[in-house]
């Protein structure tokens, strides 16, 4: 069985949020990126198979990349 837990969320519009949530699966460690999205007459977001998941080993990796990303729209502004 696997145990998530929600790190983060942007909320994108009234119907759709990214999440980024930490997984257990198989005894490895993931985070998950993904969108959720929810219909106009329900209150539950459900995951859509919109988003990546990388191995907690990576994270520092791709939060460098971020770092960078961050940097260019800051030089941009």
């Amino acid at each position: 069985m696997s145990e998530e837990r929600v790190i983060g969320m942007v909320q994108k519009n009234e119907l759709m949020q990214v999440r980024v949530t930490k997984k257990s699966y198989s005894g490895r460690d993931y985070i998950h990126v993904r969108q959720f999205v929810r219909r106009k007459d329900e209150s539950e977001y459900k995951p859509t198979a919109k988003g990546i998941a990388i191995e907690i080993r990576q994270a520092p990796e791709i939060c460098a990349v971020f770092e960078k990303l961050a940097e260019e729209l800051e030089r941009n502004k």
